[in-house]
């Protein structure tokens, strides 16, 4: 019997030192005392000049949960028991806090193969082998939902507003959409081979799917293909979808190693048609897919060990990069910034104008998923490693790591960068906070400054708020360098129709976001018409 000193309640951070004393055990009414430490409090300094901070007192309990504690700071820790005959001290204790946490994760009981985060960080949706589709709100691990399908989930996709998923099953040959209201599909679609890769527009309209041989075009409204186009007897196929719908990119992977004469193409469509726009043949399969919001550029990985960049208006490389196997990459919502990770255990970022890296980061083991905000600001990387590590563009170092128990096989981050997700082969999804972000968030991707647009369009941005359900939009569009002519006021969506342009005239165009907090923030002339 005696005083034992526990450690902090699990989550708090890495525990430095345990000691235990064989003091008399007491009924007792205990007091926990708590001291932050610098450099010049040492244990053996606390013992003569004792504690000056008290934390609780008079309490009945053998434990007590800390709260609000700073992150990467060390802190001491002493209890003392009393009851009518006396006191007795616990040893000095002392612990360090992480330098993140999770703000909360959720164990799926197997590997968690597919997490994607919706554009506006509120929704998160998870899938593994354990069959399940999973929706979270951002604040809680408890499931909004789930639905079992019965088959593993090899890929996911969520629109910018979280309001529709889609889920690809391999096992089941199937495509599934779910509205967030519901854990019933809203439909399915069976195309009689594994489902490799799916993804939807950030407006939720459209749906493009992978699937072995084939690429398919849906519309969220209908399970019977828009179109489909047959690419071959191929064992897999990657899809990305511009997030103002009208680009798809495809890639014919071989990640099995079962196909001896594959094409090894990037393919790349508009939505309205079947037909290619344009190949690339590249020297070996193609591993990873990426498309810039706007469909303006394309990132391309290949087993022949090159990162391959693309215009839309060309199947000319503009440049590529040889890093060794490029095995995941993505690309910023303008194509300003384009980040890889390869086999060789580096995470590569570079600059749409070069091919030589902006940094480089050695991870130790291989690189398996990558993820940039819309902005390019911030990149989150994952691999065999069992550890997710956070990155400003600024530099190759990390801003924090985080290390789990398995395999990190999949990551997403949120369009500003705020909330980020990783789901791990120890069967657990991982939600953070970047709280190095501002918010309310607004960035406009399309159209892009100087391009040609039809009279009439559509102009779209990403944006982000801790008080979404008072986060509303005000456009400006003129012909002024700086546009001062609302056209629309408090609206909702994530876009706005402009109607009746003037032929052969430069328009310019913002968004200002307010949230309940009153908060403003101004886009600059993003994108002219």
């Amino acid at each position: 019997d005696g005083i034992r000193d526990r450690s902090p309640s699990r989550g708090l951070g890495d525990v430095y030192k345990r000691q235990r004393n064989n003091n008399s055990h007491y009924n007792f009414e205990n007091v926990i005392w708590y001291f932050e430490s610098n450099e010049s409090s040492t244990a053996d300094e606390m013992i003569k000049t004792g504690f000056t901070n008290l934390y609780a007192s008079n309490l009945t309990e053998t434990s007590y949960d800390l709260s609000s504690l700073e992150r990467n700071t060390t802190y001491l820790w002493q209890v003392v028991a009393k009851d009518p005959s006396g006191q007795s001290r616990s040893s000095i204790m002392n612990f360090k806090t992480a330098l993140i946490s999770p703000e909360w994760s959720y164990d799926t009981g197997d590997n968690v193969n597919a997490v994607a985060v919706s554009a506006d960080g509120e929704y998160i949706v998870v899938g593994g082998d354990d069959d399940y589709v999973y929706l979270f709100d951002k604040d809680s691990n408890t499931p909004l939902w789930s639905h079992d399908i019965g088959s593993d989930i090899e890929s996911i996709s969520i629109s910018a507003d979280g309001q529709y998923i889609v889920v690809g099953s391999a096992g089941a040959g199937k495509v599934y959409l779910f509205n967030k209201d519901s854990s019933t599909p809203v439909w399915s679609y069976y195309t009689g081979a594994p489902v490799d890769s799916v993804v939807i527009d950030a407006m939720g309209e459209y749906i493009a799917v992978g699937s072995v041989g084939y690429v398919y075009l849906f519309s969220v409204d209908s399970s019977t293909p828009v179109w489909k186009y047959e690419l071959g007897d191929l064992p897999y196929i990657l899809v990305d979808f511009s997030a103002d719908g009208e680009y798809i990119v495809t890639g014919i992977g071989d990640r099995q190693g079962s196909c001896s004469s594959c094409d090894n193409r990037v393919h790349l469509f508009g939505k309205n048609s079947s037909t290619p726009i344009w190949y690339y043949e590249a020297g070996d399969d193609i591993e990873s897919i990426a498309i810039s919001a706007d469909g303006e550029y394309i990132a391309a990985g290949s087993h022949d060990e090159y990162l391959y960049f693309f215009n839309k208006d060309s199947n000319t490389v503009i440049w590529s990069s040889n890093i060794g196997y490029v095995y995941s990459v993505d690309v910023s919502a303008d194509g300003e910034y384009i980040v890889a990770g390869s086999e060789n255990e580096k995470v590569y970022l570079y600059n749409r104008n070069s091919s030589t890296p902006l940094w480089s980061y050695d991870t130790d083991d291989f690189v398996e998923s990558v993820s940039i905000s819309a902005d390019g600001e911030y990149i989150v990387v994952s691999g065999k490693n069992n550890i997710v590590y956070l990155f400003d563009k600024d530099s190759g170092t990390p801003l924090w790591t985080y290390e789990t128990d398995g395999d990190v096989y999949t990551v997403d981050i949120s369009a500003d960068g705020t909330y980020l997700s990783a789901g791990s082969y120890d069967g657990n999804i991982y939600t953070f906070n970047n709280n190095l972000t501002s918010r309310p968030s607004v960035f406009a991707y399309g159209p892009r400054s100087n391009a040609e647009v039809e009279s009439s369009h559509v102009l779209r941005w990403f944006a982000g708020s801790d008080d979404r359900s008072n986060l509303t939009f005000d456009v400006y569009l003129d012909t002024d360098s700086d546009p001062d002519t609302k056209v629309a006021d408090d609206i909702t969506t994530f876009y706005y129709n402009a109607q009746c342009l003037d032929i052969d005239t430069k328009y310019y165009w913002k968004v200002v976001a307010t949230d309940g907090n009153g908060c403003l923030l101004y886009t600059s002339d993003a994108a002219d018409e």
